[in-house]
């Protein structure tokens, strides 16, 4: 692939010979013309395929907070593709029945805003997920910090996420779970906590909250005495497209 810079009649796109003109993120360049192969796939290429839609399908249902929370990783590369890079480097497992994710090592953001200090999950009753942080303020953090976070259900296989409905100094937030999801024998509930400034536009590197089993609904309740339910962060300017309700996604089945 090669670069070129914009002539006097500018960018140059389409079939040129066995060359194609087209730009990527404003970037102009060119490219040879696929050719299909004609020899068979060794096992490292199907491995290397199967590894990249496995991890394509895991990602797509967060791909909104990816786009936020890759930002700054390896521009001009988005978010989305930043997230994927990391992932299937450093998260990725392979098992006798195809790939994993690590969930210790998954990164839903990366960044240098600070995190938190301590962050725990609990049920709050039989249906309500309760994720709790540490308010103190570090450095470029503050108590106006919009939440991200994703709340991973990895049998079914679906994700609920949140986007600034909860601040910094908030320090907690509560997920409503349908009740077909949680009552069953060994529920597992995976979760991951970062912030968004919403004056500087950094991002923390996101922090593994942890995992629930339930069995049978036979959840240690906290206490939640004098406890606020959790409120909307109201900068004075917010980003475009920056506040969502949590979604319910399912992962995509992958192709082998």
């Amino acid at each position: 692939m090669a670069r070129y810079s914009k002539g006097v009649y500018g960018p140059i796109t389409g079939k040129i010979g066995n060359v194609i003109g087209s730009s990527w993120r404003g970037i102009p360049y060119f490219r040879s013309r696929p050719r299909k192969s004609t020899k068979p796939v060794t096992e490292k290429q199907q491995g290397t395929r199967t590894s990249f839609t496995f991890m394509q399908n895991w990602l797509s249902p967060l791909h909104k907070l990816l786009m936020i929370g890759f930002e700054s990783y390896a521009p001009p590369a988005t978010g989305r593709q930043s997230a994927h890079s990391y992932n299937a480097k450093n998260a990725l497992i392979q098992t006798e029945g195809g790939y994993e994710i690590d969930f210790s090592k998954f990164l839903l953001s990366w960044g240098d805003l600070p995190g938190t200090g301590q962050l725990d999950i609990s049920m709050k009753d039989s249906t309500t997920l309760l994720i709790t942080w540490d308010t103190s303020i570090q450095g470029e953090a503050e108590g106006g910090d919009a939440v991200l976070y994703m709340v991973h259900f990895p049998d079914p296989g679906l994700f609920m996420t949140g986007i600034g409905l909860q601040c910094r100094q908030d320090g907690r937030a509560e997920v409503s779970l349908a009740e077909a999801l949680v009552n069953r024998p060994g529920f597992r509930i995976e979760a991951f906590v970062a912030f968004k400034s919403l004056k500087t536009n950094k991002v923390s590197t996101s922090q593994y909250a942890g995992g629930l089993t339930l069995n049978e609904m036979q959840a240690e309740l906290p206490g939640t005495a004098g406890a606020e339910g959790p409120a909307y962060c109201e900068p004075q300017s917010v980003p475009s497209g920056l506040f969502s309700k949590f979604v319910l996604a399912p992962v995509l089945p992958s192709s082998s």
